[in-house]
């Protein structure tokens, strides 16, 4: 199994890592981070619109195995490729402590009531523009909650008519927001 860290700096700049041994990749990381000047560092982490910590976009590969373009590190790996998530900054520890004490202030029971909480939680704190199945089982660590058998059936119920929580992110496949109708039934006057 390989591992890829992709790490999106200013001005479309790219660095991908990749490495076959699951114990590889910290070391691989730290030696990236380090070498990298902190004001380079400082703008990425305040400037990015990722919505979920890892990085979004992936740099043009040339025929020889090195990203097109761009300075950084590849390692060829066979095998499924995963990204990994950057350990979050001070600042990234205090937003997610902030969305984990709405959650638990919120208190919902159910497991779509639980998903809607954390979507909304996801946008006022971790400045999430929508989220997946993959990112509601991060949120629902963050918030302490036991994890769901499939969280992209639960958000596909609460988006149905009846209910009306949540709506699709055209363009977008399987990303969800908080509804204004989703809002005031769940999170109502408790979550101002």
């Amino acid at each position: 199994m390989a591992l890829r860290v992709s790490i999106n700096l200013p001005g479309d700049t790219v660095i991908i890592l990749e490495a076959d041994e699951p114990g590889l990749w910290r070391e691989v990381v730290d030696a990236a981070l380090k070498d990298l000047p902190r004001e380079i560092l400082r703008l990425s982490t305040n400037g990015a619109a990722s919505t979920n910590g890892a990085a979004s976009k992936e740099a043009p590969v040339t025929a020889n195995g090195t990203p097109s373009g761009s300075p950084g590190a590849l390692v060829s790996a066979p095998g499924p490729v995963e990204e990994a998530e950057s350990p979050p900054t001070a600042t990234g520890r205090a937003a997610e402590e902030a969305f984990g004490r709405f959650c638990r202030r919120m208190a919902p029971t159910g497991d779509m009531r639980r998903t809607v909480v954390a979507a909304e939680g996801a946008k006022r704190y971790l400045g999430a523009a929508s989220v997946s199945g993959e990112d509601l089982g991060r949120l629902f660590d963050l918030a302490g909650w036991m994890r769901l058998a499939d969280f992209l059936q639960t958000l596909r119920n609460a988006a149905r008519n009846k209910f009306g929580w949540l709506e699709r992110v055209p363009g977008k496949p399987g990303h969800y927001v908080v509804t204004a109708q989703g809002r005031a039934e769940v999170i109502g006057t408790a979550g101002q």
